[in-house]
């Protein structure tokens, strides 16, 4: 049952009514307190506690997204030196210049490949969302991981295709 919370007008202590009462006792002075429509006091709470609500969801999705444009940054900077590792790995693999370099870079790359989504992906800013009574993250984590190697296996082939043209190109 919902309440409604007064003010003692004798000593300003809170006298609670229920939702269907129009006069209260104050537990402390013993001052009879009086209210027309506990219905409309009630109605008044329950708005000012949602506009509470609706303003820290605003301020929790204004951090929300400071946080995720801070994950993309980082994200960008991570992949793009895995993918730059890797153009240099299989270039100078291909160029029998530095094949032993080469070679530990083109190793380490698709090392990173395959570990970059998955601390990408524990590290990517989810929101906890109320659905009913239940609370959810959303995007789930599994999404997110796919996505990123999504993302990453077609710019490594293509950083691979770059390196081997290159390389015959120079020769």
């Amino acid at each position: 049952m919902n309440t409604v919370e007064l003010e003692c007008p004798n000593c300003g202590a809170g006298v609670a009514l229920a939702e269907r009462e129009h006069i209260g006792v104050c537990p402390y002075c013993g001052s009879k307190v009086c209210l027309d429509n506990a219905g409309n006091a009630v109605l008044l709470q329950k708005l000012e506690k949602e506009i509470e609500q609706r303003d820290m969801i605003g301020q929790n999705e204004e951090a929300h997204k400071k946080r995720l444009k801070n994950w993309y940054k980082w994200a960008y900077i991570i992949i793009g030196s895995d993918l730059i590792l890797s153009f240099l790995g299989w270039y100078l693999t291909g160029t029998d210049r530095s094949v032993a370099v080469g070679s530990v870079s083109m190793l380490m790359s698709l090392f990173f490949a395959v570990i970059i989504p998955i601390f990408l992906m524990a590290a990517y800013p989810c929101r906890e969302v109320m659905k009913g009574k239940e609370i959810t993250r959303t995007p789930k984590r599994s999404a997110v991981l796919l996505k990123l190697y999504g993302i990453e296996v077609p710019f490594l082939i293509t950083s691979v295709l770059a390196a081997y043209i290159v390389a015959k190109a120079v020769g």
